[in-house]
């Protein structure tokens, strides 16, 4: 009767088998530590099974056999008799007693094994997550594990399963299907089948043909047993489905880079990157002394840096671990140079480019192109539409693109249909595009991106009605796809991407006339439409536009920007700024011959005269610009002016006059179903009722200024109605209402950064209260 040993050495053929293996590393001419870079064995395994001191699975021989090129064929009947040498009879123990144990749980004839990989070291911040795993695996004992690449599934994956070995008493086999192995291809069905069949002791020679059959025969082997499956770096569901069991009491855990959404019935768990205070330890423990704690600032802008990735994380702590002479600092510093940051998070033949690099191995070429445009793209956030202009795809097929990406945990989805790129992925797929596509058509997926923009408002002002000024001309027409921004759409849609259009004016190195012409698009909002934007927003993009517009030459633009730029450094309280750029302002525009511009900035210049005590001035240059744009032809410009002339009129004393002018203005609004325009003429309408005493209609006129003006998102006009309906609450003697709205309008002004404006309704309000 064989025996088994106790000590799970092999015997004579097990020797034999050990001694073919250590001829082999001699013929590689590699030591174990290179030896395990090319096998992704350990080092330390690979000791004991050279020795003769373990058994090598056969997953090992043929990773040995293909270093030197030997066909591990000419191994396998040795390697099997060393297999059934280690194998007792059923229902005896190492001494021949019975053993009650082994023969409930060993009684298809193989020996238990446990071939699960080392619990890795430091497992950080995913205790929901393996909770989460442990009952799914005890329960409906199949769990898919998914997540970009260095964030940790195949470690989770392992700790888990270490912790279940009680519950599983017939073994737990560790498969490696090479899905993302640098200079390998993926593990075939067939090859993956062969290595589970022999794993529970299934001879070659007993191989069923084809892969249904040997499917069904695997299913066959495990279903009375107790086996505890981890399948790691899965490409795809087809690759795995042949593998799993199917009835019985034993588990799987799949982990893939990829979501394996084909697969029913199994519980997939998602992995995200760390939290920052789970990060913060993962990367102390990686250093291992307590240089992160004392350098606390330096040890959250690694964190950052990394991206909160374990991976880069643990790579990260490793060379500081390594230098004991660094700072936390130090490395902080040299992540910190963008250009760098790739060749820091690099470890031997382990880096963080190349998981992604092997990530994108398996993605099909059109969403790796996709990929490398949205990463070129100097915006955080992305909309299939926004990825269609760049790409210059239809929107439905940049949607499915996107979605791809999503799957393959190449692409974020924050929620729906609003993307980000982890900031490692971006800098690797930058460079790749860079690299592959070159600076030319990276700048034209920018150009597209930023025309995108603005086609997107200008269909927005177009269906708010006639603006007080023209709108800019594009550089070309814009055929992309544009979204639905009628009506209620439009204002949610500009309080979620103005902040990534004010990103892409600032930062984009694109064309120059694209950007100032964006530019141009914003300012006809942001002194306006400040939903999500602030004064400090419009000085931004107006410079950043100026900038474009002087080095193009263009005069036109230019005018319009400087003096757009004038208007928003007065709003912010710098009106001595304000007074020199309105004046140049009118300047280029008279040498670019274009009325509406000089039109429009000699009404401004109408404000400032007004503020320094000269509404005489202020009149003249008002009934000015209304006579430039009758000269260009603008009727609808000249009844707009109008109205801003009546509010002058009121503020010289003809308060019945500029009541007029007004009233008239809001009418032509209204037949040019303008609301834009009938909003602005309301408030100056409220103001005017009200400095005449009429209290009712000054009330009136109001709110429908403040309807409007949370209709279209312009919170400047919404405090503005709010701080003159408090005005006409104080004027009534309803002191508790007109504090209330007060506070109410001097918060949201603060808010916006609007100092001119900020101060007029501190002055109002102490006016009011020093008359109480």
């Amino acid at each position: 009767m064989r025996t088994g040993r106790s000590d799970g050495a092999p015997r004579a053929s097990g020797a034999e088998l050990a001694h073919e293996l250590r001829r082999m590393r001699d013929l590689s001419g590699c030591s174990l530590k290179e030896l395990e870079r090319s096998t992704y064995v350990s080092d330390s395994s690979l000791s004991r099974y050279l020795a003769g001191r373990q058994l090598a699975p056969w997953s090992v021989v043929v990773a040995l056999c293909r270093v030197v090129g030997r066909d591990p064929v000419e191994l396998l009947a040795l390697w099997e008799q060393a297999s059934a040498d280690l194998r007792p009879e059923p229902g005896t123990g190492v001494d021949g007693r019975v053993d009650a144990g082994m023969v409930a749980g060993m009684d298809a004839g193989t020996a238990r094994r446990n071939e699960l990989p080392r619990v890795p070291a430091h497992l950080v911040g995913r205790e929901l997550e393996a909770a989460a795993l442990r009952e799914t695996l005890l329960g409906s004992r199949l769990a898919c594990i998914d997540g970009m690449g260095g964030v940790g599934k195949t470690a989770l994956a392992l700790h888990v399963a270490h912790g279940l070995v009680s519950q599983f008493p017939d073994g737990q086999l560790y498969l490696d299907l090479h899905g993302y192995t640098d200079g390998r291809e993926p593990v075939g069905a067939d090859e993956a089948l062969a290595i589970l069949l022999r794993a529970v002791g299934v001879m070659s020679h007993d191989f069923p043909r084809g892969t249904e059959e040997a499917a069904a025969r695997w299913r066959g082997e495990i279903a009375s047993r107790r086996v505890l499956l981890v399948i790691d770096n899965a490409v795809d569901a087809a690759q795995v489905a042949p593998l799993l069991p199917g009835s019985g009491g034993s588990a799987t855990i799949v982990v893939s880079r990829h979501r394996l959404v084909e697969i029913e019935a199994a519980h997939a768990l998602s992995l995200d990157t760390l939290s920052d205070d789970a990060a913060r330890e993962l990367f102390a423990k990686a250093v291992g002394d307590d240089r992160p704690l004392r350098e606390a600032e330096a040890t959250t802008s690694v964190v950052r840096s990394c991206g909160a990735l374990p991976l880069a994380l643990k790579i990260a702590g490793g060379r500081l671990r390594r230098r004991p002479m660094w700072t936390v600092t130090a490395l902080a510093d040299r992540l910190s140079e963008r250009d760098q940051r790739a060749a820091e998070l690099t470890a031997g033949n382990v880096s963080v480019d190349a998981v992604f690099a092997m990530s994108c191995r398996h993605v099909p070429a059109a969403q790796q192109a996709m990929l490398r445009v949205l990463a070129g793209l100097p915006i955080g956030r992305f909309d299939p539409y926004v990825a269609a202009a760049a790409a210059d795809l239809p929107a439905a097929v940049a949607r499915s693109q996107l979605d791809s990406l999503v799957d393959a945990h190449l692409l974020q989805e924050q929620q729906v249909e609003v993307y980000t790129l982890h900031d490692l992925v971006a800098a690797f797929a930058r460079r790749l595009a860079e690299r592959e596509d070159g600076p030319a058509a990276m700048t034209d997926r920018v150009d597209r991106m930023l025309s995108y923009y603005r086609e997107c408002l200008l269909s927005i002002a177009r269906d708010l009605g006639k603006p007080e000024r023209p709108l800019p001309a594009g550089p070309q027409p814009f055929p992309a796809d544009l979204p639905d921004l009628s009506g209620a759409r439009a204002v949610p849609w500009l309080a979620e991407h103005l902040d990534a259009i004010l990103l892409a004016v600032r930062t984009a190195r694109g064309s120059d006339d694209r950007i100032y012409s964006l530019a141009q698009a914003m300012t006809v909002f942001m002194h306006s439409y400040t939903g999500g934007g602030t004064v400090q927003a419009r000085i931004d993009a107006d410079a950043a536009g100026l900038q474009s517009a002087r080095r193009a030459g263009d005069l036109d633009a230019e005018s319009w920007l400087t003096g757009d730029l004038g208007l928003a450094q007065h709003d912010a309280g710098r009106t001595h700024v304000a007074r020199e750029l309105l004046p140049r302002a009118i300047e280029l525009a008279e040498q670019a011959d274009n009325l509406y511009a000089q039109a429009f900035w000699n009404a401004l210049t109408a404000h400032l005269h007004e503020e320094d005590g000269r509404p005489d001035l202020g009149i003249e240059a008002l009934e000015r610009s209304i006579a430039l744009y009758r000269e260009a032809g603008y009727d609808y410009g000249a009844a707009r002016m109008s109205g801003y002339l009546g509010d002058a009129l009121v503020g010289a004393g003809r308060v019945d006059e500029g009541i007029g002018e007004i009233e008239s203005a809001i009418a032509t609004m209204r037949a040019d179903k303008s609301r834009d325009g009938e909003l602005y003429q309301q408030g100056n309408l409220g103001n005017a009722y009200l400095v005449a005493g009429r209290h009712d209609e000054a009330a009136e006129a109001l709110y429908r200024c403040l309807t409007l003006s949370r209709e279209l998102s312009v919170r400047y006009m919404e405090a503005f109605a709010l701080n003159g309906l408090a005005r006409t609450f104080r004027a009534v003697g309803d002191e508790e209402q007109g504090r209330a709205l007060h506070a109410e309008a001097m918060e949201l002004i603060t808010r916006i950064g609007d100092r001119s404006q900020e101060q007029a309704f501190r002055t109002a309000f102490d006016d009011a209260r020093r008359r109480e």
